[in-house]
């Protein structure tokens, strides 16, 4: 199983809430946004629904970035 500084996670939102408490990560709730419309993109059927997922992601790779910054200044 995968771990973050010792604390095994279990699954996506795991990591996510573990990397907020370790100040990896900014907004966790907009990284759970994020996780939810990846899960929706597998069932998308409507276009109205890619276009609002498509507006959503415009800030994930920023979130990216700022997250490998975050992990880069720690010891992880």
């Amino acid at each position: 199983m995968p771990s973050i500084k010792g604390v095994e996670v279990a699954s996506p939102r795991e990591a996510i809430r573990v990397g907020a408490e370790l100040s990896i990560i900014e907004d966790p709730d907009k990284w759970f946004v994020d996780l939810q419309n990846r899960n929706l993109t597998t069932h998308i059927y409507d276009a109205e629904m890619a276009e609002k997922i498509f507006q959503e992601v415009n800030g994930f790779a920023q979130r990216v970035s700022q997250m490998v910054v975050e992990i880069e200044k720690s010891d992880i």
